[in-house]
């Protein structure tokens, strides 16, 4: 995976560190939803009822038994701005990329190895590969809390179970996460169609307390596989650019992205960062 930069001092500060700045979930399009909580009404709202009735594993008639409307509990469930993301890319070729994120060719792209970014200092995070819609996703809170605690409850409590129910009781844990998985992917990482060319790779962490600073990754220099000049770079900017790899102790293949004659397309060739200096 890739992430463009245009050649400027923070971003050449942060390569000569090792660095990649967070930036807040919700500052975007990304915290653009639809939410609907509350008991779900099986006359009035017999769509949601069902899936709730599917997640709790019981056909019931009223209120679900144990289970808490907690509007406190619900809110905690929402991502808020102790929630980073810090993008990248599939392919360093997309064209309206480096128009966008790299200045136009005249910046760079960083080519990442995922594993070894993985191993980077810092808040945890997960990976998720954005999807793209045409309206904005729904947020059940109600079944979003319901199915946690049918998970939770399936993973500490089969050995409760007789022997013979457990590997059902255990189907359905499994599903409950799939389907929390797949709200989660809704709410984080879930764009409108129109930004599909990204292809974007998202990493999503939170801390535990509000920072006003953007929190840094600090990764590996070995988690760096190589790296992508944009032809249209101005000779200091190449030259700042070498300095600051060379600090970073990063020495990997260059490349530099050159516009295809025939096609509104990139392609890459080798480059020797040093011999146009």
């Amino acid at each position: 995976m890739v992430k463009y930069f245009a050649v400027t001092k923070e971003s050449l500060a942060r390569l000569r560190a090792l660095q990649l700045t967070w930036e807040p979930l919700q500052t975007s399009i990304d915290g653009w939803h639809e939410e609907v909580s509350g008991y779900p009404d099986r006359i009035k709202e017999p769509a949601r009822h069902l899936r709730a009735t599917l997640a709790y594993g019981i056909d019931i008639d009223g209120n679900f038994p144990y289970f808490e409307d907690d509007e406190q509990n619900l809110a905690s469930l929402a991502p808020d701005d102790r929630t980073w993301k810090c993008r990248f890319f599939k392919s360093p070729t997309n064209l309206p990329l480096w128009a966008s994120e790299g200045d136009g060719l005249t910046g760079y792209c960083i080519e990442f190895d995922q594993e070894k970014l993985q191993a980077a200092e810092g808040m945890s995070f997960e990976i998720y590969e954005v999807s793209y819609a045409d309206r904005p996703p729904l947020w059940d809170r109600f079944l979003h809390l319901l199915l946690e605690q049918q998970e939770q409850c399936c993973r500490e409590q089969i050995c409760d179970f007789p022997e013979d129910e457990r590997q059902a009781i255990q189907d359905h844990g499994e599903e409950c996460l799939g389907d929390l998985d797949a709200m989660r992917q809704d709410m984080i990482a879930t764009r409108p169609r129109h930004f599909q060319h990204e292809e974007e790779i998202r990493l999503v962490g939170s801390t535990r307390a509000t920072t006003v600073e953007p929190p840094l990754l600090s990764y590996p220099a070995a988690a760096v596989k190589s790296v992508i000049i944009g032809e249209r770079m101005p000779r200091e900017k190449r030259r700042e650019l070498q300095k600051a790899l060379a600090v970073a102790g990063i020495a990997v293949p260059v490349y530099r992205a050159v516009r295809v004659r025939d096609a509104y397309a990139i392609d890459l060739i080798a480059d020797d960062l040093a011999a146009a200096l």
